[in-house]
């Protein structure tokens, strides 16, 4: 599978999941179910980094939106 398909279909997965773990009325279970996707959210952020992002951002080069994009986006996060 290409890793473009792959995001995509990890993007559908992980919206469902969270919808799951929202309307989950036992918040152990939610608890539960919130750590079980831990792993698959870590891994869909490097999938990201390697075959999106990172690539991206070389091809945009310094000094562009793109190309600077991740600074800036590691630095809204880090609030």
């Amino acid at each position: 599978m290409h890793a473009l398909q792959l995001l995509r279909k990890m993007h559908a997965d992980t919206k469902t999941q969270f919808k799951v773990i929202l309307g989950t009325p036992d918040a152990a279970e939610a608890d539960r179910l919130w750590r079980d996707l831990q792993p698959v959210l870590d891994l869909h952020e490097q999938l990201e980094d390697e075959f999106v992002y990172t690539p991206i951002a070389e091809e945009s080069g310094p000094g562009t939106p793109l190309g600077d994009w991740d600074a800036r986006h590691e630095a809204d996060v880090a609030l």
